[in-house]
């Protein structure tokens, strides 16, 4: 969740490997993180980057975590969408301005782009999408709630998930194809 807190002007000092590649990371915040490791951090690493506070998905270090800073233990699903995860993080960092602002912009943002995709003829209300992503010998299928810009193009655009992909949303976020 760099990218939540990030949005929401918090300081991200550490995360796990899979965040780097992360595009709406600017390269600016990613110089000002340490890579901890994944899947579970490195002890050692989060010790010596001082943090106020640790957000984990892992179950099975949170008792160490612990010991480093005051720990919060997030469930994916409970966070599977853009605006329960601001939700949740503006609350956390008592950051609801920057919340609001940022999805201010990004609603506007939105609607600017659906406008020109309108003038091009293409109606998001009326068009379904599907994720798809090759890896190696293998396809994958995403639902919108599994990164890969599926917010942006669901919640943002307004397109229309097709009925397997929401399937996906509401289970697992992903299966091979």
């Amino acid at each position: 969740y760099p990218d939540d807190v990030a949005t929401l002007g918090g300081n991200v000092i550490g995360t796990d490997s899979w965040a780097f590649p992360n595009p709406y990371l600017s390269d600016k915040q990613k110089e000002n993180m340490v890579d901890l490791g994944s899947p579970s951090f490195n002890i050692e690493k989060l010790i010596g980057q001082k943090p106020d506070l640790i957000v984990t998905v892992d179950k099975t270090q949170v008792s160490d975590y612990e010991k480093v800073a005051p720990t919060v233990l997030v469930n994916y699903q409970d966070l599977n969408n853009m605006d329960k995860s601001l939700d949740f993080f503006a609350k956390l960092l008592n950051r609801e301005d920057e919340k609001k602002e940022f999805l201010k912009t990004f609603d506007k943002k939105a609607e600017e782009q659906k406008t020109k995709l309108k003038a091009e003829g293409i109606d998001t209300a009326q068009s379904s999408i599907s994720l798809l992503e090759l890896q190696g010998d293998k396809i994958y299928a995403y639902g919108d709630n599994f990164a890969r810009g599926g917010q942006a193009l669901t919640r943002g655009l307004g397109f229309q998930e097709s009925p397997k992909m929401s399937e996906l949303s509401k289970g697992t976020g992903y299966a091979e194809v």
